[in-house]
């Protein structure tokens, strides 16, 4: 029997490790295919979520740098963050 280890516990969900390294794959190849990443660095504005986690290992293996900024900032601290960032 195939023991799976437990990589995320979220609300009432469990993710394995298994399909995180999946869920991470696929959006690896996702920025390739739609060539979303035409730059060094991905910003990301959401919540502490699972997508979140996946996106820092997804971003890297892309080959570029990702810039997160939590929902609970506000605007004026968000649009300092982007600006210094250069995402605008």
């Amino acid at each position: 029997m195939l023991m799976l280890s437990v990589a995320l516990l979220y609300d009432h969900s469990v993710t394995c490790f298994h399909m995180i390294k999946k869920n991470v794959k696929n959006l690896k190849c996702h920025f390739f295919s739609q060539q979303k990443i035409t730059q060094l660095e991905v910003s990301v504005l959401a919540p502490n979520v699972p997508a979140l986690y996946e996106m820092h290992f997804a971003v890297p293996m892309a080959g570029a740098i990702l810039n997160t900024m939590n929902t609970r900032l506000d605007a004026k601290n968000i649009a300092a963050i982007m600006k210094r960032r250069s995402s605008l």
